[in-house]
């Protein structure tokens, strides 16, 4: 989806489908491994249903997503612990699925709902990475477009203005796309 392959991202989902259902019905499979497939699989679905314009859809899987996310990361410190996988994966993930959510919610018309969304995912990334950082940028940019899609023009001027002279900062080149 990332490469903009829709259509082969929706042929793929059946078989994400059964690769879960498998996982599902094996008892040699760790619970937090089926969390974690369930996760991207709803979150894939939510993707899928955004760029067909299936909003309410895309709203549905990816709460299903962050619900399934949610018990990964209340024992995220044990399953660090067992596999190879840097602390805070899964609460970064969260982050990302919030913003999809987000987007969701601003693609039904739910302005508000979507700010609230938005601007909880850029107080974590404040707090986490920092105000230079890709993450932040990322979320900062999103509240943006919520706020312009409300009509607060002088607010989303702000943000897009706080977004460049972070990039700039950053010492990002100013050819690049991101500015």
């Amino acid at each position: 989806i990332a490469l903009g392959d829709f259509e082969g991202a929706r042929a793929v989902l059946p078989q994400m489908e059964s690769a879960l259902t498998n996982m599902q019905n094996s008892a040699r499979t760790p619970q937090w491994v089926v969390w974690s497939a369930q996760t991207a699989s709803a979150r894939a679905r939510g993707l899928v249903a955004l760029d067909a314009g299936q909003f309410a859809e895309a709203e549905r899987q990816f709460r299903s997503a962050i619900a399934a996310n949610e018990r990964i990361v209340r024992d995220e410190a044990n399953i660090v612990r067992q596999a190879d996988v840097p602390p805070g994966t899964w609460s970064n993930l969260g982050l990302l699925m919030r913003g999809d959510l987000a987007r969701a919610l601003l693609r039904q018309g739910r302005l508000m709902e979507a700010e609230v969304e938005q601007r909880g995912v850029l107080l974590a990334r404040l707090s986490t990475h920092g105000r230079y950082a890709p993450e932040t940028l990322g979320a900062v940019l999103g509240l943006g477009d919520i706020v312009f899609e409300q009509g607060r023009f002088a607010e989303a001027e702000r943000l897009a203005r706080v977004a460049v002279e972070s990039l700039t900062t950053m010492k990002v080149d100013p050819a690049s796309p991101a500015i």
